[in-house]
């Protein structure tokens, strides 16, 4: 489910949604715990993926909704 950073924020760029508000939404997303993000070794995001716990939450709710 991991998706790369620069496909991630180009795909919602292409919507129309601001770059920075992104970045800043995705590391929200981090700091609560509800995905993680890659980084290369000078800091650059590179990758994110659901947590494990989000994977689940996700699979309960799709269960649901069958």
């Amino acid at each position: 489910m991991a998706a790369s950073h620069e496909a991630l924020v180009h795909a919602l760029v292409t919507r129309g949604v601001d770059k920075g508000n992104v970045s800043t939404s995705l590391k929200g997303l981090e700091a609560k715990g509800l995905v993680t993000i890659a980084r290369t070794p000078g800091g650059r995001a590179e990758a994110v993926d659901l947590t494990a716990a989000w994977r689940n939450r996700v699979a309960s709710l799709t269960a649901s909704c069958d």
